[in-house]
């Protein structure tokens, strides 16, 4: 959902296997945005109908704070993990997705791959 706040955005990355995806990208304008700015509003965002989206703040594996979105939508059956991680220069947002079976039985390896993500 922050992807689309973005003008700017960037895809940096994008990586695709049977069971699932996972996307990079870079905005100077999501910078400009905190972590509690991120979780405080994604929710209030109008979404389709058949659309779910839980929002949390987190840490990455180097302390730095993250904002992290999990969606799910019903058609196509679907569902996502995209983490928000700003940076002085702009904000790096980055999403796996999969069909919610595999996402389930996956979620703690793609929590440990999200949050493995750090900025040099």
């Amino acid at each position: 959902p922050l992807y689309n706040l973005a003008s700017d955005g960037q895809l940096l990355l994008l990586a695709q296997a049977e069971p699932g995806i996972l996307v990079v990208g870079r905005s100077e304008q999501l910078g400009k945005l905190t972590v509690e700015k991120v979780v405080g509003s994604l929710p209030n965002e109008p979404f389709p109908e058949g659309v779910v989206l839980v929002t949390r703040k987190g840490n990455n594996r180097a302390g730095s704070k993250l904002a992290m979105a999990t969606i799910e939508q019903e058609d196509p059956s679907m569902k996502c993990r995209q983490i928000f991680l700003p940076d002085s220069g702009g904000a790096y947002l980055a999403a796996i997705c999969a069909n919610p079976d595999q996402f389930d039985e996956q979620s703690a390896v793609i929590d440990a791959i999200l949050t493995s993500l750090t900025i040099r």
